[in-house]
């Protein structure tokens, strides 16, 4: 299995529709298998957030009002195995 973790850093308007793409996820190289990607990290935003195919994007309930201005770390973790 071969793994990539991205930490990334964005702004992010509180107000941001359900399905706003946040990046675009892009890998190369690797063995030709599936890539799959997982998300975590520390801020309270990543219950906010879901990968859908290849990219980040707000989840279906958007911003919850109890994260507008929170900080943290988003984490993706590509996996090929």
């Amino acid at each position: 299995m071969i793994g990539l973790h991205l930490v990334l850093g964005f702004t992010l308007a509180c107000l941001s529709p359900p399905g706003t793409v946040i990046a675009v996820l892009s890998t190369s190289g690797g063995d030709g298998n599936p890539i799959s990607y997982s998300l975590s990290g520390t801020a309270p935003i990543v219950s906010d957030l879901m990968i859908n195919g290849t990219a980040l994007v707000v989840g279906r309930s958007g911003i919850a009002p109890a994260h507008w201005g929170t900080k943290g770390n988003v984490i993706v973790q590509a996996t090929q195995k």
